[in-house]
């Protein structure tokens, strides 16, 4: 099967939110979101898995750890690509503890952001879409 071409962006934010959607857009990658852990979670149980989900870590009332915990009780949502957004370097090594690699801290790079995406909902590598 074909990766997703979706990026769910699960953050507080609704500010980052909107800004990392639109970015996604602009460049030809869909994107859904959700406003906390709780809300990602009843996303991807309602929908087909994404090519990768973008999780802030520091969120309320379901943080990112919180978020993962749940992820992992369920075999075929385990299997997505969980990448760890966060402003806090400390938070940025509690995930890696957890076994998640993949961090980008905020601000964002949006060319690292769009790299990660294109990776994941593409095939493409780093390479940038056709235009």
């Amino acid at each position: 099967m074909p990766p997703s071409k979706l990026v769910l962006i699960i953050d507080d934010d609704s500010d980052i939110r909107e800004a990392i959607r639109d970015l996604l857009t602009v460049e030809g990658i869909d994107a859904a979101e959700a406003r906390d852990g709780s809300s990602g979670l009843e996303y991807l149980r309602a929908n087909l898995p994404p090519g990768v989900i973008l999780l802030d870590w520091n969120m309320a009332p379901m943080n990112g750890a919180a978020f993962m915990s749940e992820l992992s009780r369920d075999a075929a949502l385990s299997r997505i690509p969980v990448v760890v957004v966060t402003a806090d370097a400390r938070a940025g090594q509690t995930a890696r503890a957890q076994g998640l690699s993949t961090l980008l801290m905020k601000p964002i790079d949006p060319e690292q952001l769009l790299e990660i995406a294109r990776r994941h909902c593409n095939g493409e590598g780093s390479s940038p879409p056709p235009r």
